[in-house]
């Protein structure tokens, strides 16, 4: 399911949430330290050369940048360059694995001011992604700006990847 925000103009609302349930089956590449430097070049040349994508996130520390940012030209469209602001280039390897198979998600703001989060799937049930909207709905409120004034929240929708939209009272919300 999708989430859409429209913000005011102007205004950046971007940040991480731990969504519960969504990130437990993401497969992970990991890319780090020199011990493993043959095994990290022998990734990126088949990633490169057999177009393989059979992961959902890259984490690699950021010794190994040097190697993964060869891979940008293809893993930057996809969304999967590892950045530090998204904490998928870390010297703790182990608590971004972690962090990621909890759920963490980015919502950012993009430039037509709407927020597309995921915030399940329609087998979670109506409890769960009840849940998660509303744990989306109370960071992005806590994310709003001094600057910003009168109403944040013009309009939400929330909708299926593929389903018709459903509007949401923007008023209650806030």
């Amino acid at each position: 399911m999708n989430y859409y925000f429209i913000d005011y103009e102007n205004v950046h609302a971007d940040g991480f949430i731990g969504i519960e349930n969504l990130g437990e089956n993401d497969t992970i590449c990991v890319m780090y330290t020199e011990q493993s430097k043959a095994f990290s070049l022998e990734l990126v040349e088949k990633i490169t050369k057999e177009n393989w994508f059979d992961f959902d996130v890259v984490v690699a520390t950021p010794d190994m940048m040097g190697v993964v940012g060869r891979l940008g030209k293809v893993l930057g469209p996809k969304g999967l360059m590892p950045s530090p602001k998204a904490g998928t280039v870390t010297m703790d390897v182990t608590k971004a694995v972690n962090e990621i198979k909890a759920g963490k998600v980015e919502y950012r703001l993009d430039k037509t001011n709407i927020i597309h989060c995921p915030i399940g799937k329609v087998s979670f049930g109506p409890e769960k992604l009840s849940e998660n909207f509303s744990a989306l709905m109370s960071a992005i409120i806590k994310a709003k700006p001094a600057a910003a004034k009168g109403q944040y929240i013009k309009s939400c929708t929330v909708a299926a990847t593929m389903g018709p939209g459903v509007k949401v009272n923007g008023a209650k919300l806030a």
